[in-house]
């Protein structure tokens, strides 16, 4: 049950999908590793309003039965929507925030973050320090971003134009050359500045030598993996996004990374603590 970016399906690919064996029937478990290895999440709908630091929780649709003992009343003392009450939230099952399993969720809990070094599926928002470079967060094609004036921040990173005044997005902007977004990362500007997220001179390899899962196309190994090695998966927007695209689109072959600069070795331009070794173009959206 991914977190699925408000433009596409659950038909998009993900590397996730790419690297980790055994995820044609991805269980929670499966879940929860597919986030930490760069790519979606959690399956809420997409809401105009109530959340992201709107000013509240959107209702949700709820279901009146399921498979397990449904709780009588919900998080906030109304009908409960849980289908089972066992700590695990379940949206697949109709589970939203009038269930007492899913209230600790970022979801229910606009701009909650948890910072322990890793984004967690369920209980981080995109515009917290931990999601900054993921998959789904830091999406360079930008199709995480709603662009409706709200910062959804379940959905919408630091890269997206409704999100930029958030505090930490503020601070990371202040990295990028003029101080905002403008839809290209600059050969001058670091991989902290969100233009940069995503792309291949800021996504690491994890190991020189090796393709590990969550690896960008461009590591060592990874161009034989089923995805990376797929014309079908190449979108020719312009946007290099090398989590999904391998080097044999026409939108990642020129990059450093592809060509055996800085994502075959791992050695630079990664994660926010190098610049950025090449300028890139971005999708001309306000957000990533």
């Amino acid at each position: 049950m991914p977190r699925l970016p408000a433009s596409v399906t659950s038909s998009t690919p993900t590397n996730s999908l790419l690297h980790a064996a055994g995820a044609a029937s991805l269980g929670l478990l499966g879940v929860a590793m597919a986030w930490a290895l760069g790519a979606c999440s959690f399956n809420f709908p997409v809401s105009s309003g109530g959340v992201g630091g709107s000013g509240g929780v959107a209702a949700l649709t709820t279901v009146a039965s399921g498979t397990g003992f449904a709780a009588a009343t919900g998080a906030g003392g109304g009908v409960s929507s849980c289908d089972i009450v066992d700590g695990v939230c379940n949206s697949m099952a109709g589970e939203d925030c009038a269930c007492v399993d899913c209230a600790h969720t970022a979801f229910c809990n606009p701009d909650q973050c948890v910072n322990d070094g890793v984004c967690d599926p369920l209980e981080d928002s995109c515009t917290c320090p931990d999601c900054d470079n993921t998959h789904y967060c830091g999406d360079p094609a930008k199709k995480n971003c709603i662009n409706d004036g709200v910062c959804d921040s379940f959905y919408e990173g630091c890269g997206c134009a409704d999100c930029t005044t958030k505090p930490h997005c503020a601070a990371l902007l202040a990295t990028c050359t003029g101080g905002h977004l403008d839809g290209a990362c600059d050969v001058t500007e670091p991989c902290s500045c969100p233009d940069c997220f995503g792309l291949a001179q800021c996504v690491p390899c994890q190991s020189p030598g090796a393709c590990m899962p969550g690896d960008p196309c461009s590591c060592a190994g990874c161009d034989v993996t089923a995805v990376c090695s797929d014309p079908a998966g190449c979108v020719d927007d312009g946007i290099c996004d090398i989590l999904d695209e391998g080097c044999i689109c026409s939108d990642c072959a020129s990059t450093p990374a592809c060509a055996g600069g800085s994502g075959s070795s791992g050695s630079s331009g990664t994660g926010g603590s190098g610049g950025a070794t090449t300028s890139a173009s971005s999708s001309g959206s306000t957000g990533p």
